[in-house]
């Protein structure tokens, strides 16, 4: 009996997830998929919205990137975009449609490089949503982000660009 159940243990050990977009249930809230051309190469990310709860009629989209750890080494944030369809140019300022890159470093929590969009005056920069269907939202953008404040070390790219970019997601549930 005692060498079944180790026979048994020993299967089961060996056997590896099916899917790399499986995510541990630490991360509950991600709902759909991010990506954009990002210095030539492909950049994906898992995604959430969420409505401000103060009142505004406006939504912000977290993205992140995270190692096969599921430590957390990039994330992008745009915010006060308007809660309907059309086309929101982007600002380096928060109380108007923004948005921001960050890098992160050890376990995820450790801030690396933050960038901001880089011309607040851009119409280049700008986060267009698509559709609107119940919870689910759609939309396409386009950024340029600059680094902001002192350097991490070592020092990633002083500018980021995301072109192309897609996505589709849902609201947290209130």
């Amino acid at each position: 009996m005692k060498k079944l159940i180790l026979l048994t243990l020993v299967v089961l050990s060996c056997n590896k997830p099916n899917s790399s977009l499986e995510k541990p249930l630490l991360f509950p809230n991600f709902w759909g998929e991010q990506t954009a051309r990002r210095e030539g190469g492909f950049w994906t990310a898992n995604i959430f919205a969420n409505r401000y709860t103060d009142g505004r009629k406006t939504m912000y989209i977290y993205s992140a990137v995270y190692n096969e750890l599921w430590f957390r080494r990039e994330s992008l944030d745009f915010g006060n975009i308007p809660i309907r369809i059309g086309k929101y140019n982007l600002s380096p300022n928060d109380t108007l449609p923004y948005g921001y890159y960050a890098t992160h470093r050890a376990d995820g929590d450790v801030a690396g490089a933050g960038y901001d969009i880089f011309d607040k005056d851009s119409i280049s920069d700008y986060l267009e949503i698509t559709e609107i269907d119940g919870d689910i939202i759609r939309g396409t953008f386009q950024a340029s982000f600059v680094r902001s404040g002192a350097p991490p070390i070592p020092a990633p790219s002083d500018i980021r660009v995301f072109l192309d970019g897609k996505f589709i997601t849902r609201f947290l549930e209130d």
